[in-house]
Formats: C-alpha cells, sequence, structure tokens
C-alpha cells in the first residue's frame, strides 16, 4: 500500500531520498489553479454574473463555495438554469458568455491587489522543471482565464500542457484530454503511473481516482487536512512550503 504524506511528516513516514536527475523517472504534473496555486480571484468570480447580465439580462449571485472544484462550464449552466433558462438557449449563447467572462477578468485582473502565488508554488515549480518533469494545467477555468491568472503572476511558461474548464462540465473528463494533449506535443506515450493530479478539494482527488493516476492533496483552500484524507489521495500535505517532501513523494 502507498504511504501517505502527512505534511511535514514526510520523513516519518519512510518517503524515500531524492535521486539523481539520470535516474529519474519524467512525470506529468498537473495543477489545479484555484485554492492550490493561487488565492482567491474576485475578478474570476465576478466575471459570471457580469457576463449573465450582459448576455441573458438576468441578475445571479457569485458563485460560492458550493461550486468549488468544478468547471466554469458547469458554474455557468448551474447558474442559468437556476434561473430559468432551458439548456438548450444556454448552449447558443455559451460562447457569448465566455468570451464577455475573459474580457472582463482580462480587463480587471490588475486590479485585484489580493490575488497572489500560494507560498512555495514559485520554488516547487523551478525545481520540478529543473528536474525535467511535464508541468500542466488540470483546472475549471477557462483556458484563457488560467492563462491570464497565470502570466500576471509570472508563471505560465512552466505550464507547457493542460486541460480546461470550458469544454466540459464534468471534471472527471479533463484527465484524459490532458493525457492525451500531452502525448501529441511531446510524441510520447504516458503511462498513468507517472501521472499526478494535484488540487485543493474532494473534486481534485475524486477526478484523479476515477482516471487511476495518482492524486496529492494539499489544505490550501476550504478543505482542511482532515476533510481531504476522507477522500484517500495518495498523498496531503499542509501546503507547498516543504519542496523536498513534495518532489520525494512524486519521485518515490
Amino acid at each position: 500500500m502507498r504511504k501517505k504524506c502527512f505534511g511535514y511528516g514526510c520523513w516519518q513516514l519512510g518517503i524515500k531520498s531524492r535521486l539523481p536527475h539520470e535516474k529519474m523517472s519524467r512525470k506529468l504534473i498537473l495543477f489545479d489553479i484555484d485554492g492550490t496555486l493561487v488565492s482567491r480571484c474576485h475578478v474570476h468570480e465576478k466575471s459570471y454574473p457580469v457576463a449573465i447580465k450582459e448576455v441573458f439580462n438576468i441578475n445571479v449571485e457569485r458563485p460560492g463555495p458550493r461550486f468549488a472544484g468544478t468547471t466554469d462550464k458547469k458554474i455557468v449552466f448551474t447558474l442559468l438554469e437556476e434561473s430559468g433558462i432551458e439548456r438548450n438557449q444556454i448552449k447558443k449563447r455559451l460562447g457569448e458568455v465566455y468570451k464577455v467572462m475573459i474580457n472582463y477578468v482580462k480587463e480587471n485582473i490588475d486590479n485585484d491587489k489580493e490575488f497572489r502565488l500560494l507560498p512555495g508554488v514559485k520554488t516547487l515549480l523551478e525545481e520540478l522543471n529543473k528536474r525535467n518533469h511535464i508541468i500542466g494545467l488540470l483546472t475549471g477555468n477557462l483556458e484563457e482565464i488560467a492563462r491570464i491568472k497565470m502570466k500576471k503572476l509570472g508563471v505560465n511558461h512552466y505550464f507547457s500542457v493542460g486541460s480546461f474548464g470550458g469544454i466540459t462540465e464534468v471534471r472527471n473528463e479533463l484527465v484524459p484530454t490532458a493525457i492525451e494533449n500531452t502525448e501529441q506535443k511531446f510524441n510520447i506515450t504516458i503511462d498513468k503511473e507517472n501521472v499526478f493530479v494535484l488540487g485543493d478539494t474532494p473534486h481534485d482527488i475524486e477526478c484523479g481516482k476515477a482516471n487511476k493516476v495518482k492524486t496529492i492533496a494539499v489544505a490550501t483552500g476550504p478543505y482542511s487536512k482532515e476533510e481531504l484524507l476522507e477522500y484517500k489521495p495518495d498523498y496531503v500535505f499542509d501546503d507547498f512550503t516543504n519542496t523536498d517532501r513534495i518532489i520525494n513523494a512524486i519521485e518515490e
């Protein structure tokens, strides 16, 4: 049975020491964004009611905690269906909603002074990159919004692949797309044993398990470590501040 890593207790639980670079198997590490890599993005949250008002002339509330870990497509459909709009009508104008959302985030991201990288993220990305692992995004965000966020914080260049929340309402469907995109981009075949889904909600854990890839949970979002453990991820960390322990979990 795989050993779990609980924050700073990794050494005690027997995670192996880091190996020389040339002996390592290359991994595909797929990161969630909100609550995992970055703090709450108020501008993104505001983009939903702004776009829905402009396209459908309906007032809706900003999406709350119940949507943590879901995709932008799912959130838009849910908000509109709860407001009485039929599904086929939403489908016809979904592209318009996306366009307004993207433009709103692009125009206002610099005004979100609280938006930032979470502690340890930059160091972890730098180390994974040095060690020649493939780093990607697996997020409910629309791709354009995801990239705006990453560029704003100066880390977009680390993420060479990804799968994004504009294509599906079902988060579990993002993993096969990410793997396929990576295989095509690098002309390789990926063993699922070398794929990690990393996020801060039960949805991230379930997404990885449903696709038989490894899961790393971090208690940096709305869920505590104890709550995340109930979903049985392969590893759980308090945050990203201890780079060595996370690297060892990935490379053991």
